[in-house]
């Protein structure tokens, strides 16, 4: 049952790089890059909706990081980047933003199951179609290295003014870190106390299979109910 009052929605994104392609700080090759997002488009079809950056104008790019569509990375790389997305807006596929590809799917509450299922799904074809980064010792290789392993991501977004305003943000930050979890602003980079929308995320991924990781998730109480209120907001606790 998803907890809809406090958690906004659940993703699950896999990070991929192409096998013998530099990571994206260091290519320099323009062909080769946009290279990628044409793979992407020939590898799902119509099922995605491809928009190249390098022509959209900054003022819509903004448009989209607002409605946290699309990262400040993305934006960076604009020249090489491109995002996809498909009609329900539930799965989308990233280009050359930090990884070559990153791959998302989203739903509304705590829904970790599905959002596998359908990244699952996308990364499997990917896999069957391209040769990708990895070791077999260290997994998938990212250019972030707390992703080597799965090289996945699980967030649950969060909107919590209560505990904002129990001051109790700091306590609930500590907890999560014990279980290798990190709360984060819905950028994914800061972490504000006083912002009601934050962002549960786990920090490595490495000793874990996907599936794994994902029923490990999907049984922490701590993130099936997030945060829990007493009477005025007095007494709080996270359960773990």
């Amino acid at each position: 049952m998803a907890d809809y009052n406090t958690v906004l929605f659940s993703s699950i994104s896999y990070r991929r790089n192409i096998k013998d392609m530099p990571f994206v700080k260091m290519l320099t090759d323009t062909e080769l890059a946009v290279g990628v997002a044409r793979s992407m488009s020939e590898i799902f079809g119509d099922e995605f909706n491809f928009k190249s950056l390098k022509n959209m104008p900054l003022k819509d790019c903004l448009i989209l990081k607002e409605e946290n569509i699309i990262s400040d990375e993305l934006i960076s790389n604009k020249d090489i980047s491109a995002f996809g997305e498909n009609d329900e807006k539930s799965k989308y596929i990233y280009v050359n933003e930090q990884d070559h590809i990153r791959l998302v799917a989203k739903s509304k509450g705590f829904e970790l199951e599905s959002c596998f299922k359908s990244a699952n799904e996308m990364d499997d074809a990917i896999l069957e179609k391209l040769e990708v980064c990895f070791d077999v010792n260290l997994g998938y290789l990212t250019s972030n290295p707390k992703l080597l392993g799965t090289g996945m991501e699980i967030c649950e977004w969060l909107f919590i003014p209560a505990l904002v305003k129990s001051n109790m943000l700091e306590k609930i930050k500590r907890e999560l870190l014990k279980d290798e979890y990190e709360l984060l602003s819905f950028d994914l980079k800061s972490y504000d106390q006083q912002s009601p929308f934050v962002v549960i995320k786990n920090k490595y991924t490495l000793g874990y299979k996907e599936n794994e990781f994902a029923q490990k998730m999907q049984k922490r109480r701590t993130l099936r109910y997030a945060f829990r209120s007493c009477k005025d907001y007095k007494i709080w606790k996270i359960n773990g």
